[in-house]
């Protein structure tokens, strides 16, 4: 059973871009999503603008500076937490992949689980 609804899930992250560590809203035309098996709009991706872009890169750069001299143990006990949390949240990644994708949900769960067990 999902945690939080589809419609939150997908809703929490409309139009949103991940850049420096938090999620901000796209400055982008706004895309739609559709699912696949309905057609219905089910959220929007944004399209990113050139300075996004610019930051997006110079966040990454800036974030490789320290992640490239952290220790190889305390890099392997991050990745392995962020396995732990996509693992946690498998259902929810795989009902949000499937509204997308019309993938069958267990199919995105084992992909989910996968990623996980890749981290």
């Amino acid at each position: 059973m999902p945690d939080t609804s589809l419609h939150d899930l997908i809703y929490r992250f409309d139009s949103k871009l991940f850049i420096g560590g938090a999620f901000v809203a796209g400055q982008g035309a706004r895309l739609p999503v559709e699912n696949p098996a309905n057609r219905t709009v089910i959220g929007h991706i944004s399209a990113t603008t050139p300075a996004e872009v610019e930051a997006a890169v110079a966040a990454a750069r800036n974030a490789f500076r320290s992640w490239s001299t952290t220790l190889p143990a305390t890099r392997a006990k991050a990745l392995h937490r962020l396995g732990d949390l996509i693992a946690a949240d498998a259902f929810n990644m795989a009902t949000v992949m499937t509204a997308e994708q019309g993938k069958p949900v267990n199919a995105a769960k084992g992909e989910s689980l996968k990623l996980a067990a890749a981290c």
